[in-house]
């Protein structure tokens, strides 16, 4: 499945959480390896499970991601906002999708992630989308995971675009406002 474009035709890449039901992808994503302060922030960085990650984890998305194209994952590199990275989580709702019995497909379910992945980055940054130099991945069920483990979630991770608003770069410290 291809990402959708965002307005201004922005990075949004949509990123499928993608778990398998084996006992070992469904560990994957459930895994922190961080180790992480009184507060939560990560000090020492390791591999989080997409069911794990908490608003304000620093990321390192798998390569390759920006041309568009979706990708499963069941878990990410989380590391302290303080070395480089490639993405911030802005949003992390363990029930977006509800309580529906029939999975909506994926282009649905990336259709209704982008209004709130929009506003969680707007609200996290203190910016607007449509003038910022923001994009955002959005992590969202997939049939399997819909069916198999209950996944009803949706995360948005923020990330920082090149000055032609093309492509991931590399950051150090957080994105959040204020």
């Amino acid at each position: 499945m291809f990402g959708l474009p965002s307005p201004r035709q922005r990075i949004a890449l949509l990123v499928m959480v993608g778990v398998v039901a084996s006992s070992c992808a469904s560990s994957d994503a459930n895994v922190d390896e961080t180790e992480r302060d009184d507060g939560g922030d990560v000090v020492e960085g390791g591999d989080v499970g997409v069911f794990r990650l908490r608003v304000g984890d620093c990321v390192q998305l798998p390569g390759g991601i920006d041309g568009g194209e979706a990708e499963e994952v069941a878990a990410l590199e989380a590391i302290s906002c303080t070395e480089e990275h490639t993405g911030e989580v802005v949003l992390v709702e363990n029930q977006f999708f509800g309580d529906p019995d029939e999975f909506p497909g994926e282009e649905e379910a990336f259709r209704l992630a982008d209004p709130r992945c929009i506003a969680a980055l707007d609200a996290y940054t203190g910016t607007d989308f449509e003038t910022s130099p923001f994009g955002y991945y959005a992590l969202t069920p997939t049939q399997s995971t819909w069916d198999q483990v209950d996944d009803r979630e949706l995360v948005c991770i923020g990330l920082t675009l090149d000055d032609d608003l093309v492509t991931t770069k590399s950051t150090t410290g957080s994105m959040r406002a204020g």
